[in-house]
């Protein structure tokens, strides 16, 4: 596995982290995976991943548990990030929140805390307030913020500027999802904030139209490498992202672990840059309609 250094937390990080999105449920807590779900953070540390994303709301708080329990002895080489939920982004409740993250996932200090969502109707002053506060305590290293905008994150950054760094953001991205691109990555580029990709794959939803692309095919041949692999460098290398794949396949996490064991020349990533090249379009919100599913 290649790392990179995390200047804020003066840490080494995998290039991959782990992501745990539906580890110990999706909405209600769910133990019956729980050893399974143990098994593949071992391993995921095991095969070099020492960067894990969880939240307080994943499985109510059980994969925090899971983590804990996983990689309690390993502490010092592992990176943890972990989001409070948006009802809780006041500094009031950032505090009660840290403690209980704190708690479960057995450590005395969170590598980077992260707000999940913004939460418009509390202001951002309170959120940073908050987060001033567990940093000064010595309960979180660094902050971050998901899910957000360009306009929110220069809000953010303007009001926490000189007091408190902003390390990370954490948003969608991948082949198929890349709003992105361009103003929130070059604006962290200039202000050397980290970008956490979740979904980076897709959520699985595009991996048949990826597998069917004869520039992949070509690609997987060319360098001995599958379709997920190539799209992780993708990833790493063109869109300067740190991709946090969810799997729960033991198979799949070792051959995400490899992703780099033969390197795509620059040009050949660029190649797929332009074949799966998206257009976005503006739509009104009242043209949307809502799906009753939980993705």
């Amino acid at each position: 596995m290649i790392y990179k250094n995390l200047e804020l937390i003066n840490k080494k990080v995998s290039l991959i982290g782990l992501g745990t999105g539906t580890f110990g449920g999706k909405v209600e807590t769910n133990y019956e995976e729980g050893e399974d779900l143990t098994n593949i953070i071992k391993l995921a540390y095991e095969n070099g991943i020492n960067f894990f994303d969880t939240a307080e709301t994943y499985g109510n708080g059980y994969c925090e548990e899971l983590i804990g329990n996983a990689l309690r002895n390993k502490r010092k080489n592992i990176v943890i990030a972990t989001k409070f939920k948006p009802s809780n982004s006041s500094a009031k409740n950032i505090t009660k929140s840290v403690d209980s993250s704190l708690k479960r996932l057995k450590t005395d200090y969170i590598d980077i805390y992260q707000s999940h969502w913004p939460n418009y109707s509390i202001p951002i002053e309170s959120t940073l307030e908050g987060f001033e506060r567990v940093v000064k305590e010595g309960k979180v290293l660094s902050v971050g913020f998901g899910n957000v905008t360009l306009s929110y994150l220069k809000k953010v950054t303007k009001i926490a500027e000189q007091k408190l760094p902003i390390i990370s953001i954490q948003n969608e991205y991948s082949l198929f999802e890349r709003s992105i691109e361009n103003k929130i990555m070059d604006y962290c580029n200039l202000k050397r904030i980290e970008i956490i990709a979740y979904s980076p794959l897709g959520s699985g939803k595009y991996l048949k139209k990826i597998r069917n692309s004869n520039l992949i095919k070509k690609l997987e041949k060319k360098y001995n490498l599958t379709s997920i692999q190539i799209l992780l460098q993708w990833l790493v290398v063109v869109g300067n992202v740190l991709p946090i794949p969810m799997t729960k396949n033991k198979l799949h996490l070792n051959s995400n672990a490899e992703f780099f064991k033969y390197s795509v020349e620059k040009n050949d990533l660029d190649l797929i840059s332009n074949e799966f090249k998206i257009t976005q379009k503006k739509i009104l919100p009242k043209s949307i309609m809502v799906r009753n599913s939980y993705s």
